[in-house]
């Protein structure tokens, strides 16, 4: 399969964790402003969420609907060939325009503090480091 860091994102101009540890990250991470609105804090968190499973569904080896880590996994799966291919800015396949601007900025994103990509960025580089024990 193709990079997750850069092939989907050029459409729009290492390693795995299971749902529940993704979600409980996610909600545990505090980069998100305390007095941060309830819908933006739903967005991050779903575009965060966003970023981790297209990863996941980028580089599992597992064929389709028998991943044992996470059930959105086949949906992802498809979701990321579309990508692959689609340059359409207003293409009608749900999650297609969102994810390719997500996976644009995270590909493009340099700032160390950024509410969606250095939650994203954290939680992989924390997988990585317990997968090297």
């Amino acid at each position: 399969m193709a990079s997750f860091s850069s092939s989907a994102a050029d459409n729009i101009s290492d390693t795995d964790q299971n749902e529940d540890g993704l979600i409980s990250q996610m909600q545990s991470m505090h980069l998100i402003e305390a007095g941060a609105d309830k819908d933006v804090k739903a967005i991050l968190l779903q575009q965060q969420q966003r970023l981790l499973l297209l990863r996941h569904a980028s580089k599992c080896p597992y064929d389709q609907g028998r991943c044992p880590i996470t059930l959105h996994c086949a949906s992802m799966k498809i979701l990321w060939k579309h990508i692959m291919s689609c340059q359409d800015t207003h293409c009608s396949t749900s999650h297609c325009v969102s994810s390719r601007y997500v996976l644009s900025h995270y590909s493009k994103c340099r700032e160390e503090k950024c509410p969606v990509c250095a939650p994203v960025k954290d939680a992989i580089r924390r997988n990585y480091e317990q997968s090297q024990r």
